[in-house]
This record gives structure tokens, sequence and C-alpha cells, in this order.
């Protein structure tokens, strides 16, 4: 997505169908410590929606999206 709103967030790989290596890459993601005060939830969201949508297009794909945290931190979104 362009800009720094969401310099916050990283993506570890392109949309497309869950394979074994996901969930490899799920069990080993590693935070850093510093980066666990700045992200916020919606703004991964956000990014993940941006992406699908870019990689769908108008084509009748079915789409969804999973979210996967922690839920430790607060958001700063009521």
């Amino acid at each position: 997505m362009g800009g720094t709103e969401y310099s916050n967030v990283t993506t570890d790989r392109q949309v497309g169908p869950i394979d074994l290596e996901f969930f490899r890459n799920v069990q080993n993601i590693d935070v850093e410590p510093e980066a666990q005060e700045k992200g916020d939830i919606l703004d991964g969201l956000i990014v993940g929606l941006d992406m699908l949508v870019r990689f769908c297009g108008t084509k009748k794909y079915r789409k969804r999206m999973f979210l996967i945290t922690d839920g430790e931190k607060e958001t700063k979104y009521v």
C-alpha cells in the first residue's frame, strides 16, 4: 500500500491458498519487542483487505481472510 500509514504492519506472504508452508510460517512468527507496542489489529485488517481486493479484482473468488492474534494488546478503537 504506499505511504507510511501502515508502516507497523508487515506481510509474510502473498495472497493465495493455505498450504503446509503457511502453517510452518505461523509457528515461526517472532515479533520484535518494540513492534509489539506499535501495531494495531485494525491496521492489519486494512492491509489484508487491500491485498485481497488487489489479488481478486472483479473475479468471483470465494474470499476469506483469517485473523491470527494472541489477543494480548488493546486497540485504540472502541
